[in-house]
């Protein structure tokens, strides 16, 4: 049964992880180490216009909604997105 993944975190360039598809490269490594299959619910993959504000919370409540679980990464500069997605 592949799972459904969640993960919050940092998603500028300016990122520890230097790229928007760090959520990708997580769930590979993930799934290498677990034997488990995954799909990555990356809401920067899914939302086109960044500046909707309200389209961007929207779809990422939908989408947390719809995981089997969430994975937060917690940075010394977590961003004001990622402390809504946790809550």
């Amino acid at each position: 049964m592949i799972k459904k993944v969640y993960i919050a975190g940092k998603v500028s360039k300016e990122s520890v992880f230097k790229t928007h598809h760090w959520r990708d490269d997580f769930c590979a490594e993930l799934a290498k180490l677990c034997g488990q299959k995954f799909t990555n619910l990356d809401p920067m993959a899914i939302n086109e216009d960044y500046a909707d504000t309200a389209a961007i919370f929207k779809k990422d409540c939908q989408l947390i909604n719809e995981c089997d679980f969430m994975v937060v990464y917690l940075s010394d500069d977590i961003s004001v997105g990622g402390s809504q997605e946790i809550l």
